[in-house]
């Protein structure tokens, strides 16, 4: 009797046990995919949940939103995070073995190791965003910092950053500064109304707009630029706008080195200095803030606070009034900043993404955060200043601290911070981030602009929103000399100058291998040539020798000959006249035969 056929169920419980189980790599892969997923149902305007906080003017616009949703970003490419993850496990490796001195073998265990820890955290990481909020409609102003992508790229440039190195002071001098300072404050004007026109009232002033103003050496006041700074306020107070500052990494007052100290006291005095002749007045004038960090901890968080908290009694009344702190991605969470605002009575910024990095006591995600708001809220309205926080995104596929700090290009959520918060996007791609959000959530303040559809864009006011990673619509295309049509790359794009001489180097090399495989075809064929070569010399001097002959010979019955060309004293040489030319010739078949004779390669044999 055959045996009894297993059933369809027994086959699949089989097949179940023998399956291999799933690397670490993979479920990661699949948790950040699950998170993003999760971000996305959270931020869904047309989803269930979010209808009930969604504003009266989005109903009936239902398709017009998933649309919007459906050009979300995907989730993270499998394939190209398991090569990121690669190529970093071998930088990792390499340092390890640098820095301790072990066995790239070993080394690459301890990076396996520190990845595998890296993974287990990231598969109980809860999405960036998690709160079951959206603040729709939004109310307060959503910003960018410093830069704006669109006038940066018109044919002359607009930007507030224009700076030099010590060199190029020391030679040009002071006035040459001053110039640059004048200029970026010039154009601090051109940027808020370019703002105002697109609906952005939120800008972060670039510390970089007045070089070496807080130096040790080559420092110097700003009533140079007052004219320039004043028109610039006035504009932010006619439209709404609001303008902060954040000065560098460098600017620390907790520093255990009186040096840096000094240097961080003369830099927070400088952008107080700019922000007041600005000349803003009432409310705009409080929102004026300066953010900076806490910095490091030094090996010991205690001491850090205490210098802080010395140093911060010693700053000028209106720069203290100027001053919040932030939570950063390094050192200082949170819960860590927020008991020593409220004894200084220092307003917090709330960032979202650095809170995702560095916690503190607390989880990620924006639960707890959430929970907080109403602390952090009332120490800027103690103040009278309208609260502010930033927010960006990691970009995808982050896994590891340093990875995730990084900011994505772009963002496609809100935190679920109050309506009327002051936003501040930090992403790369600045105003650029604004109307993608804007274009995602079909916000009205500020809206989405049309899309850029033609260059060039001659006037400043001139722009618009373009995906992400097009940014070469805004490049200027090179002069290209008449005659000659521009080089193109596959997919019909001009190829810039660095791309060609990569494609030549790669040119160089392939003639380089087919004159090497062309010398290895003649070496084979190199005897029959060389013989065919030498039959050919051996039977040219004859010939040529008995064309001589004859044309010697009819010289000598013509009677017009001269007596100097038929002298004794060159009965030793050729006649000159009739035998010049085949002299010339006689003389290169000699050439030709002795090379081959002696067995010289010649250019025929080297393929040329």
């Amino acid at each position: 009797m055959p045996p009894k056929r297993p059933s369809r169920a027994a086959i699949k419980t089989k097949a179940a046990i023998v399956t291999p189980p799933e690397t670490p790599l993979v479920a990661t892969i699949k948790t950040l995919q699950n998170n993003f997923e999760q971000s996305r149902k959270f931020h869904d305007v047309s989803s269930p949940k979010a209808a009930s906080i969604a504003p009266p003017k989005l109903k009936g616009k239902e398709n017009e939103i998933t649309e919007a949703e459906a050009d979300r970003e995907a989730s993270p490419d499998e394939e190209e995070i398991v090569e990121r993850v690669e190529d970093e496990m071998e930088e990792d490796t390499n340092s390890i073995a640098a820095e301790e001195g072990v066995p790239l073998s070993k080394a690459k265990q301890k990076a396996k190791e520190k990845r595998d820890e890296a993974v287990k955290g990231a598969l109980a990481r809860p999405a960036p965003v998690d709160k079951d909020y959206v603040p729709l409609p939004w109310k307060g102003r959503l910003g960018y910092a410093c830069l704006n992508t669109i006038l940066r790229e018109l044919p002359t440039p607009i930007f507030c950053s224009r700076t030099c190195r010590q060199a190029t002071l020391e030679k040009e001098g002071m006035e040459f500064v001053r110039t640059l300072g004048k200029q970026n404050a010039a154009d601090l004007s051109k940027m808020i109304e370019w703002n105002e026109r697109f609906g952005i009232r939120f800008l972060r002033v670039s510390s970089e707009m007045f070089p070496f103003a807080s130096h040790e050496k080559f420092g110097y006041t700003l009533e140079f630029a007052d004219e320039e700074l004043t028109a610039a306020g006035a504009l932010a107070m006619k439209y709404g706008h609001r303008l902060t500052t954040h000065p560098g990494q460098f600017t620390q007052i907790a520093s255990p080195r009186e040096q840096v100290v000094d240097n961080a006291f003369r830099d927070l005095i400088m952008h107080d200095e700019l922000l007041t002749r600005l000349g803003m007045t009432g409310q705009a004038d409080r929102d004026a803030v300066m953010i900076i960090h806490l910095g490091g901890t030094y090996g010991d968080k205690p001491a850090t606070l205490d210098r802080f908290r010395v140093n911060y009694a010693r700053l000028p009344e209106s720069v203290k009034r100027r001053l919040v702190l932030e939570n950063d991605d390094v050192c200082w969470s949170v819960t860590d900043l927020l008991p020593l605002c409220k004894e200084l009575g220092i307003p917090l910024v709330l960032d979202w993404h650095h809170h995702n990095i560095v916690h503190g006591d607390i989880r990620e995600g924006s639960l707890d955060p959430y929970n907080l708001l109403p602390q952090i809220n009332a120490l800027w309205e103690a103040k009278g200043i309208t609260p502010k926080q930033h927010y960006s995104e990691s970009r995808p596929g982050a896994i590891m601290p340093m990875e995730r700090r990084g900011h994505s290009r772009r963002v496609r959520n809100l935190p679920p911070c109050p309506d009327n918060t002051d936003l501040m996007i930090e992403a790369k791609d600045k105003e650029q981030a604004v109307f993608e959000l804007a274009r995602v959530l079909n916000l009205d303040n500020p809206k989405c602009p049309l899309q850029i559809a033609e260059r060039p864009m001659d006037e400043f006011h001139e722009g618009g929103w373009y995906p992400e990673g097009e940014e070469e619509i805004l490049r200027k295309p090179k002069r290209v000399r008449k005659g000659k049509e521009p080089e193109l790359d596959e997919d019909g794009h001009p190829i810039s100058p660095k791309k060609k001489v990569a494609r030549a180097k790669k040119g160089k090399a392939a003639e380089a291998a087919a004159e090497d495989t062309s010398l290895d075809e003649n070496a084979i064929e190199e005897p029959e040539k060389k013989a065919a070569k030498e039959n050919k010399a051996d039977s040219a001097p004859s010939k040529k020798k008995r064309k001589t002959t004859k044309k010697a010979v009819a010289k000598e019955a013509t009677p017009e000959a001269s007596d100097d060309q038929g002298s004794d004293s060159n009965d030793h040489v050729p006649p000159t006249t009739g035998s010049k030319r085949t002299s010339g010739r006689a003389r290169k078949a000699v050439v030709s035969y002795k090379e081959a004779e002696h067995g010289m390669t010649t250019d025929e044999e080297h393929g040329v």
